[in-house]
C-alpha cells in the first residue's frame, strides 16, 4: 500500500470497561493508527455495525448464549470487517486470542489481525519499509540503548542515529520506545530477554 496508510475503523464490544481499556492500550502499544468505538451490549453493537468498520474485538462472554446467531447478523451487516473474539470458544470466520495465549503470543495475534484488511485481500507488512541500517537501529533501541551507546555498538555518528529513529518513527507510525518495543518483539527482531524495559 502506498502512501500513509489511513486509520483502522475499529468497534471493539465488552460489558466491562477494564477489558475495553485494555484492548484500546495494546492497539496503541503496537503503534495501529485507530478510530475507535466502544460498545457495552451485543445488540447496540449489532446495530450500530457497518462496513465502514475495518475491525472488529469482541469479548466472548457478551454473545456466548447465543454467539452464533449474533456472528451470523454480524457477517450481514458487516461483511468486509475482520472479527477477532476473545475468548476460549471456536467462532469460524473469525481470529481467536484464548485466555490461556501467553503475552507474546497475543501481541503477535494482535498484529497479524491488525495486518489484514479483508476489504481489499491486502496485507500490510511495515517491517520491508525499513532499510537494513535501520532494523539495527531499530533492534538496539529497543533493547533499551540510548542515542550515543548505539552511535557506538553501530560505530555510527549520534546524528545518523537521530536520523535513523526519526525515520524509523515515521515509517512504521510509532512514536513511543514501548511501542517500538513490542513491534520489535512481535516480529522477532528481538528476544524478549534482550529489552531492558
Amino acid at each position: 500500500m502506498q502512501g500513509k496508510q489511513k486509520a483502522s475503523k475499529v468497534y471493539i464490544a465488552s460489558k466491562q470497561v477494564l477489558w475495553r481499556f485494555g484492548v484500546k492500550s495494546v492497539i496503541h502499544d503496537l503503534g495501529i493508527m485507530a478510530d475507535i468505538e466502544e460498545f457495552t451490549s451485543i445488540e447496540e453493537f449489532i446495530n450500530s455495525v457497518n462496513n465502514d468498520c475495518t475491525h472488529i474485538v469482541l469479548e466472548e462472554n457478551l454473545f456466548k448464549t447465543n454467539g452464533k446467531l449474533m456472528l451470523d447478523r454480524l457477517f450481514q451487516v458487516a461483511h468486509t470487517c475482520n472479527v477477532l473474539v476473545i475468548g476460549d470458544g471456536d467462532y469460524p470466520g473469525c481470529r481467536s486470542i484464548s485466555s490461556s495465549d501467553g503475552f507474546n503470543e497475543v501481541l503477535n495475534k494482535f498484529q497479524e489481525f491488525f495486518a489484514e484488511d479483508k476489504a481489499n485481500g491486502e496485507r500490510y507488512d511495515d517491517l520491508n519499509k525499513l532499510s537494513d541500517r535501520e532494523l539495527e537501529v531499530l533492534k538496539e533501541v529497543s533493547k533499551g540503548y540510548a542515542n550515543k551507546e548505539i552511535a557506538d555498538r553501530l560505530h555510527i555518528s549520534i546524528n545518523t542515529v537521530i536520523t535513523h529513529r526519526k525515520n524509523i518513527t515515521e515509517k512504521l507510525e510509532i512514536k513511543t520506545i514501548a511501542g517500538l518495543t513490542v513491534y520489535a518483539l512481535i516480529n522477532n527482531l528481538i528476544s524478549p530477554e534482550d529489552s531492558q524495559q
